[in-house]
This record gives structure tokens, C-alpha cells and sequence, in this order.
């Protein structure tokens, strides 16, 4: 085997954690728990009259409840891994989803996704091993996905398949001096109203008026 054939066949596909939480409500609490810290914190560096003696309100208790808070959070959070697949195979996936008629759009982005997930999606355990995802398994989720997390999992995608790839590795590799632009950063995965340019199958094409040429002519 060659050296660069070796290479090749070794190569490490990109990947990115995508976490869903199953109970939603406890984001609610989280938020309710920060807030009520903030507030304690502050009390306490507010300055009081130096006449009177101002008890210091125990923040230990609403750090504690933060982080219990916290901790209910990832137990009850599942974490999908999405691996970047090579372009014969994303492309592939892009034409099993025509646009749909009436609908400006280049692709089915409804349905795209989730196809791209299923396909290169994998379940990380409590432990970190990654298991397969079973028909049944994928199919409870996409009945319970909301949209945002929906979002989040088309980010993931376009990063590991497209935004990664598309950096430019010249600069590290010759050992010029590293700028903002060799990190890439310009070209991170774009948020969900970009969905479709950001997936690579383009833009639909717009309709350019002709310009009316009446009255260009002057009069000799």
C-alpha cells in the first residue's frame, strides 16, 4: 500500500455533539435558579447604611439548588454524535429531497436533515461509547424533536460536512504567521434562516426584470 493511499484510508472524519434535553422544563428552572442567585449576589454588594447592621444574604443555597438544577439537566439530556461523511454521499442525500412545489427552495431542508442524521448520527452514552441508532430509536426522536433542536441538529451537520471543510489549512501548514481569517472563522455554520445556501445546494434562482429601453433613445 502506498504511503498517501495509507494516509487516505486513515483519515478522521470530523464530528460534533448535538445534546437534547427530554425535559425541557428544567431549562425554565435553570433560568429561574440563575436569576435568584444573580439577585442574591447582588444584594450583598449593595452598600447599606453603615447605622444599621445588614445581614448577608447565604448564597451557598442557591448555588447548590443552580447545580442540582444543573446536574438533572444532563441526566436527563441524551447526546447525539454527527460525523462528516464524504461529499458522494451528502450529495446523495441532497437529491433524495427535491424542493417541494410551490416552495422557493433548491431542497426539501424539512426532510433533508434528518435523513443526513440518521445517516451519520450515532448515540454517546454516560460512559462516552457510541452505539447505532435504530430505526424505532431514530423514529421516537423525530416525534418529539422540536424545531429549534431540529436547527441545531441541520447546524451540526453543515459544520462537520461543509463549514470545516472549508477551511483553508495552507497557512498552518506553511508556517505563515496565523491570522482571523486562517482560523476560518468567517465561514462558521450558519444560523438556521441561511439553512439552505449554507447546505450547499444553492439558492433558487430569481426572476431579473428587463430594463425598458423606451425613451433611451435622444433625439439627433
Amino acid at each position: 500500500m502506498s504511503d498517501l493511499l495509507s494516509r487516505v484510508e486513515a483519515r478522521v472524519m470530523p464530528s460534533e455533539d448535538v445534546l437534547i434535553c427530554l425535559d425541557l422544563a428544567l431549562l425554565d428552572a435553570r433560568q429561574e435558579a440563575l436569576a435568584d442567585l444573580d439577585r442574591a449576589r447582588r444584594t450583598n454588594d449593595r452598600p447599606g447604611d453603615e447605622r444599621l447592621v445588614t445581614p448577608k444574604v447565604d448564597v451557598s443555597a442557591f448555588e447548590a439548588r443552580l447545580a442540582d438544577i444543573t446536574d438533572a439537566i444532563r441526566d436527563a439530556s441524551i447526546r447525539i454524535r454527527i460525523r462528516g461523511v464524504d461529499r458522494n454521499t451528502y450529495n446523495g442525500w441532497l437529491s433524495q429531497c427535491p424542493a417541494r412545489k410551490g416552495k422557493s427552495e433548491t431542497f426539501d431542508q424539512s426532510k433533508f436533515f434528518m435523513i443526513a442524521a440518521r445517516g451519520s448520527g450515532v448515540y454517546v452514552d454516560a460512559d462516552g461509547a457510541e452505539h447505532d441508532i435504530t430505526e424505532d430509536e431514530w423514529a421516537a426522536i423525530d416525534a418529539t424533536l422540536t424545531d429549534g433542536e431540529y436547527d441545531r441538529l441541520a447546524a451540526a451537520i453543515i459544520a462537520v460536512n461543509r463549514a470545516k471543510g472549508s477551511v483553508d489549512v495552507a497557512p498552518f501548514v506553511s508556517g505563515s504567521e496565523t491570522t482571523r481569517d486562517s482560523f476560518g472563522i468567517s465561514v462558521s455554520p450558519a444560523p438556521s434562516g441561511s439553512r439552505r445556501a449554507a447546505s450547499g445546494a444553492g439558492s433558487p434562482k430569481k426572476s431579473t426584470p428587463r430594463k425598458s429601453t423606451r425613451g433611451a433613445r435622444t433625439s439627433e
